[in-house]
């Protein structure tokens, strides 16, 4: 309706709090729902509802603060560094913010797949460490395996969205805009196929309960990403620049797991090592 009805900013801005309030209000309907099905149930509980007991510990406040640092910093950090990223490619004028906003939304509603694989790392992962450790450093393999192939299948169609000369005229009319997107093209492919990594090693450290270090690890590549925005803008990079750094920002959150969180590194290890099997350590054994 936004649309039609050529509303424009203020419009969208509408339609997105008229969301906010409607998926708010579905969701207190459901769960009140919920909580009176299982109260004149005598079935086992499947759906969790929403009950009252009471005010919690300071254990509980304390994990639950630990955890929602975390979280927060990581979503602050991601909405300021893209931020940074949108204002930097400003400066060099409407067609280079508007190649930037239309490659950045391709980029986004892509980047936003392997957000549900971070939270299975989180739960599946957590429930095993209490007496299943076992099996953690197979589930991590299996992770980030899937995510270094879906990496590569998101760089190959964010490669092929923004090669289209039909897709890009469907989301820009411009020519000048659709020319200086092709440039931005190999930029946000490569940056793509290894957006799944850094999603999936946040969801990990948060598994393992290894979290402490996220909120460093944001601010570190933060401040990293505005360093090199602020070599393209005196330099003259162009936006082009621009999404050379969005490439330096998702690296340097991979680099930052690496270095910091020791619990992570070792758990890698244990995925990844190569396991001798029994024949070979018969032979080692007559060697010896």
């Amino acid at each position: 309706m936004t649309l039609f009805k050529g509303w424009g900013a203020t419009g969208a801005a509408t339609a997105t709090v008229a969301a906010q309030v409607g998926a708010a209000l579905y969701y207190t309907i459901t769960s009140a729902r919920l909580q009176r099905g299982v109260e004149a149930s005598s079935k086992p509980l499947r759906d969790v509802a929403l009950v009252w007991r009471g005010l919690p510990s300071k254990h509980i406040v304390k994990t639950f603060m630990n955890v929602a640092v975390a979280l927060f910093s990581r979503s602050i950090g991601l909405m300021l560094a893209y931020s940074m990223l949108t204002k930097t490619a400003a400066l060099d004028g409407t067609l280079a913010l508007a190649a930037h906003q239309v490659t950045l939304q391709v980029w986004w509603l892509l980047s936003f797949i392997p957000e549900p694989m971070s939270l299975a790392a989180q739960t599946l992962i957590t429930r095993d460490m209490k007496d299943r450790k076992h099996r953690v450093p197979k589930l991590i393999k299996t992770l980030y395996g899937m995510s270094a192939t879906l990496g590569v299948a998101a760089a190959a169609l964010t490669f092929g969205i923004l090669k289209n000369p039909i897709v890009t005229s469907a989301l820009v009319a411009d020519v000048s805009v659709q020319k200086l997107m092709a440039a931005l093209v190999p930029f946000a492919a490569l940056s793509q196929a290894y957006c799944p990594i850094a999603t999936i090693s946040d969801g990990v450290s948060i598994g393992l309960g290894s979290f402490s270090q996220l909120p460093t690890i944001m601010l570190g590549s933060f401040f990293t990403t505005v360093v090199g925005l602020s070599l393209v803008a005196s330099q003259s990079l162009g936006v082009v620049g621009v999404w050379a750094c969005m490439n330096v920002f998702l690296s340097s959150r991979i680099a930052g797991h690496m270095i910091l969180s020791k619990k992570l590194r070792r758990y890698l290890k244990k995925a990844f090592q190569k396991k001798t099997s029994s024949r070979e350590k018969s032979a080692l054994s007559v060697v010896a």
